[in-house]
């Protein structure tokens, strides 16, 4: 996701019957390590009945790797 300032790890989830993830299970990360939740590390972008849409809030850059994934 291009956004202000550089481009952005996100991570689409389409929501069904059953599916119950929330964007506080979401997390960042910059080395597979230690990961991060939460509105200071992550934005929610859609949050509907359809999709969870959410962002990394930190840009990915030349040499500088993001992950994002959903708590395991």
């Amino acid at each position: 996701v291009s956004g202000t300032g550089g481009k952005y790890r996100s991570l689409t989830i389409l929501r069904g019957p059953g599916s119950d993830v929330t964007a506080d299970e979401i997390e960042v990360s910059p080395n597979l390590v230690d990961w991060f939740s939460g509105p200071l590390h992550t934005e929610v972008i859609e949050d509907s009945a359809v999709r969870l849409r959410v962002r990394d809030a930190t840009p990915c850059g030349d040499g500088f790797k993001r992950y994002i994934r959903v708590r395991p």
